[in-house]
C-alpha cells in the first residue's frame, strides 16, 4: 500500500510505473492524490516536508507540481520519489491530524520531494518534526487564530515563514530550533537544549520563554514588543527592540561570596558576570537578523533507511 488512511478516506494504493524494492534502476514516480483535511501535522520521516495551501502553490517552488498544482480548496499530497520510497511511506489523517511515517526501509539515490497541500478553509494550526526531516510550512497556510511548532529531539526542525496569526507557541529539544517568522501578537517559546529558535513578527508582541540547556531564543519583534520569562544553565534570549526581562531561575552559584562581592568585579545582576541572573543580550538591530538567519531549504536526496517509524 502506499498510503493507508483512516475511515474517513482510503487512498489510491499504487502508483503508476513505481519501481520494485530493491529494483537496480530507480524510476522517478510522481503520485498527486487527494486526502482528507486537517489542521496538524506530525512528520516522523527522515526527509523533508513542504505544506502549502492548496489554493496558490507558489510558481517556481522546488519540485512545483506544475500542471498537477492542486485544485483550490481539496487537501492534497504530491509525492515524486522512487516508487521504493513512496510505497515506504506511510499517511494517515484521523481526528485532523495528518502522521507521515515509515512503514519499511529503503534506499534511494533519487531527490525526495512531498508536497502536502492544506484546505484553506482549515488553516494549520500545528506542525511537529519528531524525525530528522524538516516541515517547511510556506505563507498563506498557517493564517488562523494560531500556530504551534514542535519537536526537534530527532533533529528535525519546523520552518515557517508568512504566519499570520494572533497566538504562537514553539516547544522544542534537541540539537534543533525551530524557526517562525509572521505577525502575532503573543507567542510562547519552551525550548531545551542545544538549539537556536527563531522568532519573527512584523507587528509588535508579547514573548513568554522558558529556556533551558545551552538554547538561544532569537527574537526579532519591533518596538512595543515585550519578552519575559526564565532561562537556565547557558541559555539566553538576543533581541534588537522592545523590553526584555528573562532572568535564571537557577543562578550558576547559589551562595554569595566569602570575599563580600563577587570575583572578577562580577556582582550580583551586575551586567553578565558569573553572578548575573540577566539572561538578555541586547544587540543593534541590524544585527538581529544573522542571529537565526531563516534556514535554507533543500530537498532530501540519497538516503539509506532501515526499519519503521511510528508517530503518535
Amino acid at each position: 500500500m502506499l498510503f493507508v488512511a483512516s475511515c474517513v478516506a482510503q487512498f489510491n494504493a499504487t502508483a503508476p510505473g513505481a519501481a520494485q524494492p530493491g529494483a537496480a534502476n530507480e524510476t522517478l514516480v510522481s503520485v498527486d492524490q487527494p486526502i482528507p483535511s486537517f489542521f496538524a501535522i506530525r512528520s516522523c520521516v527522515p526527509f523533508s516536508i513542504l505544506v502549502l495551501p492548496s489554493k496558490a502553490p507558489p510558481a517556481g517552488a522546488p519540485g512545483s507540481p506544475g500542471a498537477n498544482a492542486s485544485a483550490a480548496g481539496a487537501a492534497r499530497v504530491l509525492f515524486n520519489a522512487s516508487g521504493d520510497v513512496i510505497n515506504g511511506t506511510n499517511a494517515t489523517v484521523a481526528d485532523g491530524v495528518l502522521a507521515i511515517q515509515l512503514a519499511h526501509g529503503f534506499e534511494t539515490h533519487l531527490p525526495i520531494q512531498l508536497i502536502v497541500y492544506t484546505d484553506p478553509a482549515r488553516p494549520l494550526s500545528y506542525a511537529a518534526a519528531y524525525g530528522s526531516g524538516d516541515v517547511v510550512v510556506g505563507p498563506g497556510a498557517a493564517n488562523g487564530s494560531a500556530f504551534e511548532a514542535a519537536g526537534g529531539g530527532g533533529g528535525g526542525r519546523v520552518i515557517a515563514t508568512g504566519v499570520d496569526v494572533q497566538r504562537v507557541v514553539i516547544t522544542s529539544s534537541g540539537t534543533s530550533g525551530h524557526h517562525v517568522h509572521g505577525s502575532f501578537d503573543t507567542a510562547r517559546v519552551r525550548a531545551s537544549g542545544i538549539g537556536v529558535t527563531g522568532l519573527n513578527s512584523s507587528r509588535p508582541a508579547q514573548v513568554a520563554a522558558r529556556l533551558g540547556g545551552i538554547t538561544t531564543l532569537v527574537a526579532d519583534v519591533p518596538d512595543g514588543s515585550s519578552i519575559n520569562g526564565t532561562a537556565d544553565g547557558l541559555s539566553k534570549v538576543v533581541y534588537a527592540d522592545g523590553q526584555c526581562n528573562v532572568q535564571s531561575a537557577t543562578p550558576l552559584f547559589r551562595f554569595p561570596s566569602i570575599f563580600g562581592s563577587a570575583p572578577m568585579g562580577a556582582g550580583a545582576g551586575g551586567g553578565g558576570g558569573l553572578f548575573d541572573t540577566n539572561k538578555c543580550t541586547k544587540v543593534a538591530p541590524e544585527a538581529i537578523g544573522a542571529r537565526a538567519p531563516l534556514p535554507a531549504t533543500t530537498w532530501t536526496c540519497g538516503i539509506i533507511v532501515d526499519g519503521q517509524t511510528f508517530c503518535t
